[in-house]
């Protein structure tokens, strides 16, 4: 079973959703359908750094974009 991946637009939904006063994390994850300890993880990352958070690193996209090159040889 793979991984699933959320796109940045998506977990900076969430982390503003759960910070709203009177919403419980809890139950803003389980109507996402993501683990609270993920949003909890993606809260931690976002009051670290909003402007830079869930970039997506370069290192991986070229990783990425090798293997999908070596799967087409």
């Amino acid at each position: 079973m793979e991984r699933r991946q959320y796109d940045r637009e998506f977990k900076i939904y969430a982390v503003k959703l759960s910070m709203q006063e009177g919403k419980k994390v809890t139950e803003i994850a389980a109507g996402l359908g993501i683990h609270e300890n993920l949003l909890y993880q993606w809260r931690r990352l976002y009051q670290n750094n909003p402007d830079k958070s869930f970039l997506p690193d370069p290192e991986k996209e070229e990783m990425k974009q090798l293997k999908i090159q070596l799967l087409t040889i």
